[in-house]
């Protein structure tokens, strides 16, 4: 099955200010989420961001471009898939839920995890995802792709979303990711 602009739900996942000296390639995630955050605009894809306990870890990084119709949703759980959260998903009826943020092997793959149960096809964007340990997220992307999530990069998957060079988007898009 291919993941199409109306069956897709963007989420990033926790990219705070507190997690910042901490993450392995910080900058490159950053970058990667700010792509992605950008390309959902122009493209029309659907996002939903999260900030794990803003009051003590902060807000996401504002290097990342949120435009103000995006929802911000609190959260203390490791996985997206709270009360609140897991009403809004449903609610969007999206087949493909793509992951992208931090970190990979808790609340990144605990989301994923629940994706899979709730019926959706996952993609994680292993370029847009880090942890503290490098080695954390490798193993959280081979448990993963071993649940049957879908492991791409940004590049693979908004190239994917436009199908062609004569998407409406894809200078934009281009610009964006080189």
């Amino acid at each position: 099955m291919k993941i199409k602009v109306e069956n897709a739900l963007f989420v990033m996942i926790d990219v705070q200010e507190k997690f910042r000296p901490v993450i392995h390639e910080i900058d490159a995630v950053i970058h990667n989420c700010g792509v992605l955050t950008k390309a959902a605009g122009l493209l029309g894809v659907r996002l939903l961001v999260t900030e794990q306990y803003p009051e003590g870890l902060g807000r996401t990084m504002q290097e990342i471009e949120l435009s103000p119709e995006t929802k911000v949703y609190g959260k203390t759980s490791f996985s997206i898939f709270d009360d609140s959260i897991r009403k809004d998903i449903c609610r969007m009826d999206a087949s493909w839920i793509v992951l992208f943020g931090i970190e990979t092997h808790v609340c990144v793959m605990q989301s994923a995890i629940e994706a899979i149960q709730c019926g959706l096809n996952v993609m994680v964007v292993c370029d847009a995802v880090s942890s503290r340990k490098s080695y954390s997220k490798e193993v959280a992307l081979q448990r993963m792709r071993q649940i049957g999530c879908h492991v791409v990069t940004t590049e693979m998957l908004l190239f994917e979303l436009m199908e062609g060079a004569d998407h409406p988007a894809f200078r934009k898009i281009s610009r964006l990711i080189k």
